[in-house]
């Protein structure tokens, strides 16, 4: 009884080597019998099909039951259906070839029995509703049980260690079951190749010198409750789907967990800790992680590579290494309700994309790298941390898209710390987009900080940015940045800086507190760009900076208490209007400026109102000037024209400077202005201005005009300066006259529009124009025409001499066309679209309908023998004309097989053009379309079957093929070369380094052999 005893305390001696705590789930009740000294029995026994077994052999039996008397030093082959084994704690000594072989037998029950020193311990061969518990091994065991094209098999309660190959190898098997075991110092500690609807729980795997649990091309994997330990690979899953794996822990080994080409995984509830590399999913599809740990690898935690469509959900990431969280390579992923932490990057994105809800980010380094075209897409979040230095975004060459909306992103206080960091990117291609959205920045020298890389566009909308020094910084970035209802508060510097854009929009932004440099500055840009509906206050140098622009729109922006309200310096074809600037200094400073229009702006209680230097070509028009010290200042105008403003409440109403003997033609003209209750106009020596022009245009309103006249215009000059003569004052304030214009027959809300000789409306609703230039007296409209309608009239000219004109507009609908396009019809098929009640039939793959704008109901008729993903909807056409594809496939029809004679359980097979299918009940089923069909039936080992080929024709409905089997004498032999049948050749490669050792033992055998 030395090996039984030998046993118990290698047993023993396994469970002593782990603290509580460390493993989990197994709870192995193994005891060998220790009896009496009996003599081994040295042979193989046999117990037969019909219950007899070999005789002599030590074995007692009670019914279905066999319990062993002694050791066996040869082999026991069970080939008897319902055989209840009692092991009975002795041992089977294999002696180098198979110890216990259990061939096409089911319903059999192993208990209570150890093997030493075999090829195989167990060795299962088609067999069904088999349990096994209580199981010890050792001495030289290659393979401890091997599981050969079975159904449910259950192992429990066993300890299964020290082979030099497979703990224990299942191949092809259905509902096998791991339960309350431990797998350990194995070179591979369980190995699943394409057995379906596995289950292992409450087990351990420890000590494996290569994969601690590998499965291969296999599905509905469930693994629950179990520990992995010191393991090379820990828990490897491979050309499989819907692999779900619950509450393990893994920790002490080099790869944790390995999801690879596997689709519809799962990994949840789990603790994955102190390992030396990370969890790898690679080349995989629709994998979850949630509510799992992560702490403490060497390496990064999580490395994805072409994998999509994987989620993280309620997981936590804690790197304490220098490695990121998360690094994904032309992978998509995406995080809820995480948590990531690391002493480097949280994420390393090298193409793909990562996206992440309502998730908590903190490093010591840069919270996400982005490269080669990577996106990152955060709703949401949190990205703090507590170091001086600190960038959450940064790049390296080009990227894809960054999107952050509804996130909360912190530095410390104090630091050279960036938000986004792009610097001098390498690649010459344009790269990337910068989207925010309703995100608050706080704490960050440079909250987006863009320099010398070459953006696509930058857009920041509903932005709070609180105590930074330059919040938004693009200088040869972004080629279109937006920034828009943004709000800046108690920032130290300049607000927004914008360089070498091709255009921009800054509009309905707040910026407050104290500034020591500007609010909004733009450099070198050249393309249409607006400013608009800002408002700034309290900037102590400018409140917008524009030095070396053109064609930019200044609007609608409220200014107070500047230094300079508005500067442009080296700009042209730029328009200021409808701005409000009040305690400023300069309210509007133009230098060097030309081919411009200043109109519409009202300035108050500023030193300087409008103050131009150097201005050339420019209309200055429609302006209200209240409360000025100096109202209108111009040095060394050419060819600028003053009109219809008011000036009033003033000191100096205007200064003009134009110095005929430095320079050639400074002149300007002035006219319909009103001049009121102003000091004085001064005008230096040598300077002069046109101040009319010839009736029925006129010259200027004056407040202090004492003479009358006919037509509004007075009869006696106006003595400006010296000669300077309005000779045609008004002797009426100038009010612009205005055309009111009405559209009939848009949509309620259609935005539409209308263009004059020189400029653009657009509105909804009614069009009011202003006649800002009183030189034009009769102006040409036309309407503009709208996405999906057309102006019944196209052109109107009016005489603006009659004030309150009103005009109306009509519009009429413009037809779209709506096209379906049908594929998977067999040509020249007739199908019908009925859509608003106009149906069109076609046998074409195209039916062509023509219609307003507006939404559409369409239904599909049925087409005998398809069937359809849709077969109703609606379509919208807003001017454009859209396309519906519709997708017909062949309706396919069952036709089911359906055997009796077979045991219950036993599985049989049908090929039909190619496609084979299995099952292990009485019936299964094919489906196809319409057609003729050969099949073949293939029965299991010791049974044939009469009509084993055939050929049946489906038309338009089901059908089904009875089957008989019957029982043979001769067992089936099986090729050695079909074991790896629907194996990739990739998965076959990479098993190759674990299993060369061990080929031989999983090799196909004919029934009732295989010994050795």
């Amino acid at each position: 009884m030395v090996i039984i005893a030998g046993t118990a305390l290698l047993i023993v001696s396994f469970l002593g080597l782990f603290g509580q705590g460390e493993i989990q789930g197994a709870n192995i009740n193994y005891t060998p019998y220790i009896g009496p000294n009996v003599t081994p029995f040295t042979g193989n026994v046999v117990i037969y099909p019909n219950g007899t077994f070999t005789p002599g052999a030590p074995l007692s039996k009670s019914g279905d039951k066999y319990t062993l008397t002694s050791e066996i030093v040869g082999s026991l082959t069970d080939m008897f259906n319902g055989a209840i084994i009692n092991g009975n704690g002795y041992m089977i000594n294999g002696t180098g070839k198979v110890a216990f072989y259990l061939d096409n037998a089911g319903n059999v029950r192993i208990s209570n029995l150890s093997v030493m020193d075999a090829c195989k311990g167990f060795d299962l061969y088609y067999v069904y509703n088999v349990s096994m518990e209580n199981l010890g091994f050792q001495g030289k065991i290659k393979c401890g049980i091997y599981i050969d094209y079975a159904n449910n098999v259950e192992i429990e309660n066993s300890l299964v260690n020290g082979t030099s190959s497979f703990g224990i190898l299942s191949q092809y098997a259905h509902n096998l079951e791991i339960n309350n075991d431990i797998l350990s110092n194995n070179y591979e500690g369980m190995y699943l190749v394409g057995s379906n609807d596995a289950v292992v729980k409450n087990s351990v795997f420890n000590d494996s010198r290569y994969y601690g649990f590998l499965d291969l091309n296999s599905n509905n994997l469930f693994v629950n409750n179990v520990t992995f330990l010191h393991n090379y690979e820990s828990l490897f899953v491979c050309y499989s789907s819907h692999a779900d794996i619950e509450d393990i822990k893994v920790s002490n080994g080099t790869y944790p967990v390995y999801f690879s080409s596997d689709s519809n995984f799962s990994l949840s509830n789990s603790s994955i800790t102190v390992n030396q590399d990370y969890t790898y999913i690679d080349q995989s599809q629709n994998g979850k992680i949630a509510n799992s740990y992560f702490s403490k690898s060497e390496d990064c935690i999580i490395h994805l590579y072409k994998s999509t469509g994987i989620d993280l959900i309620n997981d936590s990431m804690n790197q304490t290494t220098d490695c990121s969280d998360i690094s994904l390579s032309e992978s998509s992923v995406i995080a809820y309700n995480s948590t990531f932490k690391s002493v480097d990057y949280a994420v390393y994105a090298d193409g793909g994309s990562f996206s992440a809800y309502s998730s908590y980010f903190n490093s010591s380094r840069d919270v996400f790298f982005i490269r080669d075209g990577a996106s990152i897409h955060l709703t949401g979040d949190i990205i703090e941390e507590s170091n001086t230095t600190y960038m959450p975004f940064t790049t390296n060459g080009f990227f894809g898209s960054i999107t952050v909306n509804n996130s909360k992103i912190e530095a410390p206080k104090g630091g050279d710390s960036y938000a986004f960091y792009m610097y001098e990117s390498k690649y010459s291609q344009k790269s990337g987009q910068i989207s925010l959205n309703n995100d608050v920045f706080n704490n960050f020298a440079y909250d987006v900080y863009i320099y010398d890389f070459p953006l696509d566009s930058l857009a920041i909308n509903g932005t709070s940015f609180y105590n930074s020094n330059i919040p938004i910084y693009s200088l040869c970035g972004a080629l279109k940045v937006t920034v828009t209802n943004n709000r800046l508060y108690n920032n130290s510097q300049c607000m927004v800086y914008i360089e070498n854009a091709a255009s921009f929009n800054i509009s309905d932004n707040r910026v407050l507190g104290s500034l020591r440099c500007d609010a909004f500055t733009v450099y070198d840009t050249f393309s249409y760009s607006e400013v608009e509906n800002n408002f700034v206050n309290n900037s102590e140098l400018y409140a917008m900076y524009f030095y070396c622009t053109n064609d930019i729109y200044v609007s609608g922006n409220t200014i107070n208490s500047s230094d300079v309200g508005i500067y442009f310096e080296y700009s042209h074809g730029s328009y200021i209007s409808d701005n409000s600037i009040e305690n400023s200094k300069y309210g509007i400073y133009l230098c060097c400026y030309s081919h411009g229009a200043i109109y519409n702006d009202i300035i108050d209680a500023s030193h300087y109102g409008i103050y131009l230097y150097e201005s050339y070509v420019n209309q200055i028009y429609g302006n209200i000037l209240n409360h000025d010290n100096d109202s209108l200042y111009t040095c060394y105008p050419y060819n600028d024209t003053f009109f219809a403003n008011t000036i009033e409440n003033t000191s100096v109403a205007l200064y003009l400077y134009d110095d005929f003997s430095t320079y050639d033609n400074c002149f300007v003209t002035i006219y319909h202005n009103n001049f009121i209750n102003f000091s004085s106009v001064e005008i230096a020596s040598g300077s002069f201005a046109f101040w009319d022009i010839s009736p029925p245009i006129g010259g200027n309103y004056w407040s202090n005009y004492t003479g009358t006249g006919v037509n509004g215009i007075g009869s006696t000059p106006e003595i400006v300066n010296g000669s300077n003569i309005d000779y045609y004052p008004l002797t009426h304030r100038w009010i612009f006259s205005t055309v009111t214009f009405i559209e009939k027959g848009l949509p309620n809300g259609s935005e539409w529009g209308i263009t004059a000789d020189y400029k653009n409306m657009v509105g909804t609703g009614n069009i009011v124009y202003q006649e800002t230039n009183g030189q034009f007296m009769n102006v040409t409209f036309t309407p503009d025409h709208v996405a999906g309608y057309v102006p019944v009239k196209t052109n109107f000219t009016l005489d603006l001499r009659d004030n309150n004109m009103v005009v109306y507009v009509f519009y009429k609908p413009y037809n779209y066309t709506v096209s379906f396009t049908e594929t998977g019809l067999t040509s020249g098929t007739t199908w019908s679209i009925d859509l608003n009640g106009d149906i069109l039939s076609s046998s074409s793959d195209t039916i062509t309908f023509s219609v307003p704008n507006g939404t559409y109901n369409y239904s599909i008729a049925e087409v005998r023998g398809y069937n359809m993903t849709v077969s109703s909807g609606h379509v919208t056409v807003k001017s454009s004309s859209p396309s519906v594809a519709v997708t017909f496939s062949e309706t396919r029809y069952a036709l089911t097989f359906t055997e009796k004679g077979l045991p219950a359980g036993m599985i049989w097979y049908v090929s039909i053009n190619g496609q084979n299918l299995s099952s292990s009940s009485n019936s299964l089923t094919f489906y196809e379309v319409n057609g003729n069909y050969s099949y073949a039936v293939y029965a299991p080992s010791g049974y044939t079957v009469a009509n084993s080929t055939g050929q049946h024709t489906i038309s338009y409905s089901s059908a089904n093929v009875s089957l008989t089997f019957t029982s043979s004498q001769v067992k089936p032999k099986i090729s050695n070369s079909n074991l790896y049948i629907g194996l990739g050749g990739g998965a076959v490669v990479g098993l190759v380094v674990g299993s060369l050792a061990t080929m031989a033992l999983i090799r196909r055998r004919s029934p009732g052999k295989g010994k050795s």
